[in-house]
């Protein structure tokens, strides 16, 4: 009898990596200074969920430590993430987690035999699936699978943005989840493109947000389904998946130097964030009668108002619009970045968002900085030359001028 017992124990037991450790204790530290009626809670409940996607070990462990010292926000997060837990060997952790919870006075509200049930039927609604992808030649990428009322079987939803948001395309169509599937692993092992799953609630928001960024009346019958689909699903008073990921950053401006900016916009597909040749052309007409003063300048002090006009137009086109455009992306970045373990690179898209979000001029920023300068090198490339030995990345202007 005691044998059994304890290849029953085994069978529960839950192994996880050194680096899987590590983050269930960050998660257990997270949850611990949470609030139980905060407003963001259940966001971070959505994010954690996506971040642990696929991983029913983590969930199952997470449930186990959370049952054994239950607590209000234990109790939530447990009633959040218990039905991801499909697969039997982890279905009698849940059980147990529900039976230690009720005995602290927190009722599970349905047994096993009702938790069984809303697995089989999520086997065969399937529960909606929601993905961020970071694409070249797009801003955002966004594709979900969702239930419809209208048809036999799900739909896909997928929309992106070309152009500054000059152009967007919408696309819905019926399905099947194994097509689906088979749609996000193409994309997935395209060398050219980020993904990550993220909340139905999410890609609503994008969506949405995407509709406001492209400000155009269009009567594409594909994007009225859009909207229907994701309409009910769209939380505009909740803040991005992210914020419930990054931590807060009370002053961002003493962190910037610790984002490797030029590492970071090779990262990014940067047309998608240049200034247009239109926009430009003053500042770049103002720097080229500086180069060619009537009086003569000492260099040092012809470089620095060269610098200052760059920050001017930084300040000037970067407006209200643009720079929330610019906040936004670095937010999305951070999100897809983290949830594919890339940490280093999503702390620095943070850091980028987070300064663009708080700073009163976009120009002081060091990215969007970067941006112009790399705006007017895509639009006159002979104004920069490089001079040096090869491995030396120094472009200066006609004059000469080094410029960052």
């Amino acid at each position: 009898m005691g044998k059994k017992k304890d290849a029953k124990r085994k069978e529960a037991d839950i192994s996880l990596t050194g680096d899987e450790a590590g983050e269930l204790q960050m998660i257990l530290d997270r949850l611990s200074v949470q609030n139980p009626e905060g407003e963001s809670l259940e966001n971070y409940f959505e994010s954690l969920l996506a971040a642990l996607g696929g991983r029913e070990h983590m969930i199952a462990a997470l449930i186990d430590h959370l049952s054994k010292n239950p607590s209000e926000v234990g109790f939530r997060a447990f009633r959040s993430l218990r039905e991801s837990v499909r697969e039997k060997q982890y279905r009698r952790v849940v059980k147990q987690a529900a039976y230690r919870f009720s005995q602290k006075g927190y009722a599970a509200d349905d047994g096993e035999m009702q938790l069984e049930k809303v697995v089989l039927i999520r086997k065969e609604i399937r529960k909606p699936l929601g993905h961020l992808i970071l694409a070249e030649g797009t801003f955002w990428l966004i594709s979900a699978l969702l239930p419809s009322e209208e048809q036999t079987g799900p739909v896909a939803v997928s929309a992106f943005a070309e152009d500054g948001f000059q152009n967007l395309f919408v696309r819905v169509s019926e399905t099947s989840n194994r097509a689906y599937r088979e749609y996000i692993q193409q994309i997935a092992d395209h060398e050219a493109m980020e993904l990550a799953e993220v909340p139905v609630g999410h890609v609503a928001r994008l969506f949405f947000e995407m509709l406001d960024f492209y400000g155009k009346e269009d009567a594409n019958p594909n994007i009225e389904q859009a909207k229907k689909l994701l309409g009910p699903l769209y939380e505009p008073d909740k803040p991005p998946c992210v914020y419930g990921l990054m931590p807060e950053l009370e002053e961002p401006g003493k962190r910037i130097h610790e984002v490797k900016v030029v590492e970071l916009l090779e990262r990014i597909d940067l047309p998608q964030l240049l200034f247009s040749e239109e926009e430009l052309r003053p500042y770049r007409q103002k720097i080229q009668d500086m180069e060619s003063p009537i009086l003569v300048v000492p260099p040092e002090v012809q470089k620095e108002r060269i610098m200052d006009e760059m920050r001017k137009a930084a300040d000037e086109l970067c407006d209200g619009r643009r720079k929330y455009l610019f906040q936004r992306f670095f937010e999305e970045c951070a999100l897809v970045w983290k949830l594919n373990g890339s940490d280093d690179a999503a702390m620095s898209a943070w850091i980028i968002a987070q300064h663009i979000k708080t700073v009163a001029k976009p120009g002081d920023n060091p990215l969007i900085f970067q941006v112009v300068i790399a705006s007017m090198r895509s639009w006159w490339p002979d104004d920069f030359k490089t001079e040096g030995r090869e491995d030396e990345d120094v472009r200066r202007t006609e004059s000469g001028l080094i410029l960052p």
